[in-house]
């Protein structure tokens, strides 16, 4: 799967990016820093994941234009802690969700697990 990392802070990003490219199923985790950068980005690779600072995709007209560009994205919010007003702004938007910064890591992974089918994972219960 490949992922579209938007976060306007290149120290956070590398941080972020390096936790979510240990997950063996993330072929690729592309970064940006700009709502510029992420719409080209977007439109480029076609992610199956973008996850963007909310404050770059906060504008409801930004989020049209990502789901234009890369048909089948799953969009999320990125947020330094889960609170409600982030959490209705996403669903105002129309994400898939929000992470938290912290927390990024293990927020994909329960995402990506959840729309994996269960013979995909190997799991003894699945044979």
């Amino acid at each position: 799967m490949s992922l579209l990392l938007a976060e306007p802070s290149p120290m956070l990003r590398e941080k972020m990016a390096g936790i979510l490219g240990r997950h063996d199923r993330i072929w690729c985790v592309t970064q940006v820093g700009s709502k510029s950068e992420l719409v080209r980005a977007a439109t480029h690779i076609r992610p199956d994941y973008i996850i963007a600072d909310i404050s770059l995709i906060k504008s409801s007209n930004l989020v049209d234009v990502l789901r234009g560009v890369s048909l089948g994205s799953r969009i999320f919010g990125l947020v330094d802690r889960k609170a409600e007003p982030y959490e209705r702004l996403a669903g105002q938007l129309g994400l898939h969700g929000v992470f938290e910064r912290s927390s990024v890591g293990e927020d994909v992974t329960r995402v990506i697990d959840s729309f994996v089918p269960v013979l995909d994972r190997g799991d003894d219960e699945a044979s």
